[in-house]
């Protein structure tokens, strides 16, 4: 786990690519999922 303290230094655009692709491999498992609810749970 990242400290929230480095995830602040690392560029935004950075962040949004690594937490669209968590999302995209929870969606995997959770292609019941619509994607919203998927973004929440992830």
């Amino acid at each position: 786990m990242v400290p929230y303290r480095a995830v602040l230094d690392v560029p935004h655009a950075l962040v949004e690519w690594v937490t669209m692709l968590i999302v995209t491999r929870e969606g995997d498992r959770r292609c019941k999922l619509p994607p919203a609810s998927r973004a929440l749970a992830a």
